[in-house]
Formats: structure tokens, C-alpha cells, sequence
């Protein structure tokens, strides 16, 4: 008869095994920086938050889904621990801060805020669903986690009466910064938000507040589950390319794409742009995305791809998991990015290119490619994003600067010389 009592101490042994794997993995690639983010990580027990997942689930640097919409998508998971530590480094949390988080999820990122806040400070999550609020509270108190209160309500606004926050912490996607976000920030507090700036391109930006706006500090790749179900709802679908689900575009609320305009376009004949602007193997290609997001008339998505519809020479992306694409607002059509691998005196580099399919895909082709050559010599360039007033005078786009109408701000993405 298999004893209990030792069936559990192996698994919490396996588990922290694994742990520690995790842990250091994500100091040696540089997610974990600081001490005490590395501390939290190693001492709140991941796989408890995540009980149907398996262990090795559990500390894979991976999101775990936790709950699906009717169509079987996810609608909730465990953020994939790198992301979460990213967040957690660019938040600087102290002890004796108040946080307010946008997410409960499983109660994962409430555990390790409330370690780094310890004792002398509270945490409050909130999540639109009673059964996630549920779950969390019932695992947080299982981990004898103290100074973490979880809420019902719509994330998007937030939880005034708690506020002022030191910190507040967004762990689902918006489109635009919820006024009553910035409204409960301390004024020498730090917002963080996965902010969704268009199309499929998302960034984890740090805010902080100034006189009359808001700036950002430092800005990250991210993607996130967006809001929903309260007045920051971000919907977004999936539309099937190919038929039989090989690949596949997702579609945001603001872009301009009928399904039929993509549905079989890539049995339509294609022609290839290649631009001369390369990457090294492992340089992200985040900046150029986001240029192209800003700069189409219908922003890029993530275009997921198969790796059978690889092998059958029906697309080649740029990127294992698959590639960004646009549709054209001109008629049936479809461009994404390709890559090719080139020799140089630095070694093997890859040269981006465009590949459109149907007329209106090889001018949009055409368009991307020559973007991708205007944001060449900004790639080395600093980032930054402003969060303005909406009410007040809108300032001018320019060279290498954009202005974005979000709700009650505008946001403005520029790209600057290296201070």
C-alpha cells in the first residue's frame, strides 16, 4: 500500500528539484536580475497554483491555461515564468509597498508580489471571474501567503478604495491604459501594463507619472491575454488561412479584415521582396514589428504556422513558431515576413524579406519591405512611450514619432537617440 504522507514529501522534493532548475535558468538568461526577485521565485511553489498541470509543466518556462471560452481558447493561464520575472524586475518592488494587480489568474504573481512586499505590505488582485477569485484565495491560503487580498470586479478599474498604489501591476493585455489605473498611482509610484500598441504588437511598459503625463522608463516584447468582460474589453479572434487550421492570423478589434479576404489566399500566386536588412540568430526583431505596426494601414499579426505547412513549401516564415503578417485594405490579399540565411564577415545572419500573395499582397509586400529599410538605421535607436491627456492639444507627429488616440490619453511612440 503506497503511503500518502510519502507520496507527498517526493513530489515536494521533485518540485523544488525542479524548481531550482527553473530558477537558475532564468538568472542565467538574464529574466531574474536582482536578489530578491530571485529569492521570491525560489521560494513560492509554482506547481501548487497549477495542481492539474504536471510538475514538469508546472516549471517549464511556459504559460500553463487554466480556463477556455466556449471556442476552446484560452481566456486565463499562468504567465510564462520569464515574462512574470521581466514584470516583477521592471515593477522594482520594496518591502512595505501597496500593490494593486490586474489579473488574479491562478494567484501565482500575487504569491510572489506578496514576498516581495513582505509583511509591511498588501496586495490586492482582482480578476473578472468568481471561480479564478475562488481558486486564488483557496491556493494562497494553502501557501499561507497573509498579505494578499483578492477581489472580484473589472480590472479596468481598478480598486480605488485602496488607493494610492506604489505599484501597479497589469497581468492581462489592454489596448488602452484604463484612466483609473493611472488615477490610483502614487505620485512616485510605477505603472506596469502589457499594453497591446497595435495590431499583434504588445510591449510591457513601465510608467511613471509626471506633470500632466505619464513616461515611460523602460519597455519590454511581451504578449498577454487581453481584458475582457468589463469596459476594457480588447476581443480579438482567430481566422483560419488555410482551411484545415495550419495557419492561422489573428485579427484585432481595430483591423480591417474580412475573413474571405484570407481564407485560401495562399494558394494565390506569391512574390518574394528581400530588403538587405539582417538579423543575427538571436537579435529580436520586436523594433521592426513595431515600426510596421505603426506604419501599415492594417497593422501586423501574428500569424502561427504549422510546422506541416512548412514541410509542404506553403509558407515559409520567419521564425520557428511562425511570423507577422498584414492584409491589404485594397482587396484579397496576404504579406508576412520571410527570412533567409546569409553569410557575413560576423557570421551567419538572416536577411528579412516579404512575401505577398494575390496583386494586392505583392504591393503591400512591396510597401513592408521598404518600411523595414526606413527603420533600419533606428534600430539602435532608445524607445519611448508618453501617455498624454486625450483632452488636451494633440502634440504633431514627426520623423520617427507617433501619435495614437487611446480612449481618454493619447500615447505617444517615438523613437530616440541613445542618451
Amino acid at each position: 500500500m503506497t503511503d500518502p504522507a510519502r507520496t507527498t514529501a517526493d513530489t515536494e522534493e521533485t518540485a523544488g528539484l525542479l524548481r531550482t532548475t527553473l530558477v537558475d535558468q532564468l538568472c542565467a538568461n538574464g529574466a531574474i536580475t536582482t536578489p530578491a526577485v530571485e529569492e521570491a521565485f525560489r521560494a513560492v511553489p509554482r506547481h501548487r497554483f497549477v495542481p492539474d498541470a504536471p510538475l514538469e509543466q508546472a516549471y517549464a518556462n511556459q504559460t500553463v491555461s487554466i480556463k477556455d471560452n466556449e471556442t476552446g481558447a484560452s481566456i486565463s493561464c499562468a504567465s510564462q515564468p520569464g515574462i512574470v520575472a521581466l514584470m516583477l524586475e521592471q515593477a522594482a518592488l520594496e518591502p512595505g509597498m501597496r500593490v494593486l494587480e490586474l489579473g488574479a489568474g491562478t494567484g501565482y504573481n500575487a504569491a510572489l508580489l506578496g514576498r516581495l512586499v513582505g509583511p509591511s505590505g498588501t496586495v490586492t488582485t482582482i480578476d473578472v471571474d468568481a471561480d479564478l477569485v475562488e481558486g486564488a484565495r483557496t491556493r494562497l491560503r494553502d501557501v499561507d501567503t497573509t498579505n494578499v487580498d483578492v477581489l472580484l470586479g473589472d480590472g479596468a478599474l481598478g480598486h480605488p478604495d485602496g488607493a494610492p498604489y506604489d505599484r501597479i501591476i497589469a497581468t492581462v493585455g489592454s489596448h488602452a491604459v484604463p484612466e483609473a489605473w493611472v488615477g490610483q498611482l502614487a505620485p512616485t509610484g510605477r505603472l506596469v501594463a502589457p499594453v497591446r500598441i497595435a495590431g499583434d504588437v504588445s510591449r510591457s511598459i513601465v510608467f511613471q507619472p509626471g506633470k500632466g503625463r505619464c513616461t515611460s522608463v523602460d519597455s519590454q516584447l511581451c504578449t498577454f491575454i487581453p481584458l475582457r468582460g468589463g469596459i476594457g474589453d480588447d476581443s480579438r479572434r482567430v481566422l483560419n488561412v488555410t482551411g484545415d487550421g495550419a495557419v492561422r492570423l489573428q485579427s484585432n478589434q481595430e483591423q480591417r479584415i474580412d475573413p474571405r479576404q484570407v481564407c485560401g489566399v495562399l494558394d494565390q500566386p506569391s512574390e518574394t521582396v528581400w530588403t538587405g536588412v539582417d538579423f543575427g540568430g538571436m537579435q529580436s526583431h520586436d523594433g521592426m514589428w513595431l515600426w510596421l505596426a505603426l506604419t501599415l494601414d492594417n497593422a501586423v499579426s501574428r500569424m502561427p504556422v504549422d510546422k506541416t505547412a512548412v514541410a509542404g513549401g506553403l509558407v515559409a516564415p520567419s521564425l520557428g513558431w511562425g511570423t507577422m503578417a498584414s492584409v491589404p485594405t485594397t482587396g484579397p490579399g496576404l504579406a508576412y515576413l520571410t527570412a533567409r540565411p546569409i553569410e557575413t564577415p560576423q557570421g551567419r545572419r538572416y536577411e528579412m524579406g516579404v512575401v505577398g500573395h494575390a496583386p494586392a499582397g505583392h504591393e503591400l509586400a512591396r510597401r513592408m519591405a521598404e518600411q523595414i529599410t526606413v527603420w533600419e538605421p533606428r534600430r539602435d535607436q532608445q524607445l519611448g512611450f508618453t501617455l498624454l491627456p486625450a483632452s488636451g492639444q494633440a502634440p504633431a507627429p514627426g520623423p520617427g514619432r507617433f501619435v495614437l488616440d487611446r480612449g481618454r490619453f493619447r500615447l505617444v511612440v517615438s523613437w530616440q537617440e541613445q542618451r
